[in-house]
């Protein structure tokens, strides 16, 4: 698939933040609490590092970072409105997950974004 190079650079620039999200960052606050007597939660601190890290490296580009709520989940969706593209971060099994569940009663954000 080839890209317009500004593409290119925000899909860098989103590799990047989820790369140090998930090594540095996510490393850093293990090693840190490692003390504490239980771990519950833990893996679910790699979204927040990685969304901090995403505000940060998009700031650099013309894109934009549009935050939404699902109930008590807040979400993190790239805006490139220059060339109509969105991005949205996940992981593999998370999107299998997506649409291999039938009848649900709210879609997944990404069948919104879809659908629209």
């Amino acid at each position: 698939m080839d890209f317009d190079s500004n593409t290119e650079k925000l899909l860098r620039y989103i590799v990047y933040a989820i790369y140090i999200a998930t090594s540095d960052d996510y490393s850093n606050f293990v090693q840190e609490y490692s003390s504490l007597d239980t771990h519950s939660g833990f893996g679910l601190m790699r979204a927040n590092f990685i969304n901090e890290r995403l505000k940060e490296y998009i700031a650099k580009t013309s894109a934009m970072i549009h935050g939404f709520k699902r109930y008590s989940w807040q979400g993190r969706i790239v805006v490139d409105r220059e060339n109509k593209q969105t991005f949205s971060v996940s992981t593999h099994a998370n999107l299998k997950a997506v649409f291999s569940k039938k009848g649900r009663q709210i879609p997944h954000y990404l069948q919104s974004v879809l659908a629209v």
